[in-house]
């Protein structure tokens, strides 16, 4: 090892996708340490306009620019979102780097970057760490990157001067692919959606609501009919309307969007949680804040009839356990949203 240099180094972000700043900033980091860890947030996430890239593609895309000798010395692993949940993220992300310094336990690593994230604002989160500034935050820039984001997927190629060539090239052939032009479409409701608003003298904040419905350890689920997040799985839920509360608006959205053939005074009489979600970030449609109701059933061991309705395309009975092992399939931060009533639902009904 080289006088003055660290034997392990880290950098972690979401990096949707690596820039020309993220690649310089990764080979400032080779200066002072050996080998990198880059843990990528957002890994196992369904595509959508704020994560279009696959773990493995966002490798790819690092990889595309690496000459053969930087790739031997960095190791990529994947980190899954948990926005509600910072104590999960953290246990992570010391998980990634134990098996990274598996040959030397108890050497230290040097943080090289940490891209900040308003969930995690304001926690110490990897104490012990010694830090150095490599321009890893600065490349993470997040409306930097959503702008960037939203110009590739509306046809742009300004993103060209900010990625280099071999990237530039994947994300090229990526765009004109059949998973490509679905985010594209996804993008032009964005838009769409985000233009419905422009005019109003500040940017609003929606109030959505969401039933979390367990019965025998099965949830109850729609898999949305339209954008965003087309054919993904979701907590049925909605926007809330002027005269309702937002139990009410639960409810109304329950029903219409499964046809849940249980009495409303019997889910009212069910609730056994309740709880606001509202990491800024939950939404690329804008700033929407959301109440989840977790109701626990007691049916018998009898799953309730369900029939897709409104804009849901799906409805379904899905065992909690596999809901874990699917994050691929689920809309936003729903997985998160149900995971948060996990103690709550867990338990029989009525204890």
């Amino acid at each position: 090892m080289a006088s003055g240099k660290h034997s392990y180094g880290v950098c972690i972000g979401r990096v949707q996708p690596p820039s020309r700043a993220h690649l310089a900033s990764l080979r400032r980091g080779l200066r002072v340490a050996e080998r990198i860890a880059v843990l990528i947030d957002g890994s196992w996430s369904a595509p959508s306009t704020r994560n279009p890239f696959s773990f493995e593609q966002r490798v790819a895309l690092f990889s595309a620019d690496l000459t053969g000798e930087e790739r031997g010395r960095l190791r990529f692993f994947p980190l899954r979102d948990h926005p509600y949940a910072a104590d999960r993220w953290q246990a992570e992300v010391w998980r990634c780097l134990a098996e990274f310094r598996a040959d030397s336990p108890g050497a230290d690593v040097l943080l090289l970057g940490l891209e900040p994230d308003p969930g995690r604002r304001g926690l110490d989160l990897l104490p012990g760490l010694a830090r150095i500034d490599t321009g890893w935050e600065a490349a993470a820039e997040r409306g930097a990157a959503a702008h960037l984001r939203a110009g590739y997927l509306e046809g742009g190629t300004a993103f060209l001067e900010q990625v280099e060539a071999g990237a530039g090239a994947w994300l090229e052939r990526f765009r004109s692919s059949a998973a490509g032009a679905e985010l594209v479409r996804e993008q032009a409701f964005i838009r769409t959606f985000r233009e419905s608003w422009k005019g109003s003298p500040h940017p609003p904040t929606f109030n959505t609501a969401d039933a979390l419905v367990v019965v025998s350890g099965q949830v109850l689920l729609v898999q949305r009919g339209g954008f965003p997040g087309h054919g993904l799985l979701a907590l049925p839920g909605g926007y809330l309307n002027q005269d309702e509360t937002l139990l009410d608006c639960a409810l109304r959205e329950l029903q219409e969007e499964t046809g849940l053939e249980v009495a409303d005074r019997k889910l009212r009489a069910s609730l056994v949680a309740q709880r606001t979600f509202d990491h800024p970030e939950r939404s690329d449609r804008g700033r929407i804040l959301t109440e989840v109701f977790a109701i626990r059933l007691d049916t018998g061991g009898r799953l309730p009839a369900v029939h897709a309705g409104d804009d849901a395309q799906g409805a379904l009975w899905m065992p909690l356990a596999e809901c874990a092992r699917k994050p691929e399939r689920f809309f936003e931060d729903h997985l998160a949203l149900l995971e948060a009533f996990q103690e709550a639902v867990s338990r029989p009904a009525g204890v």
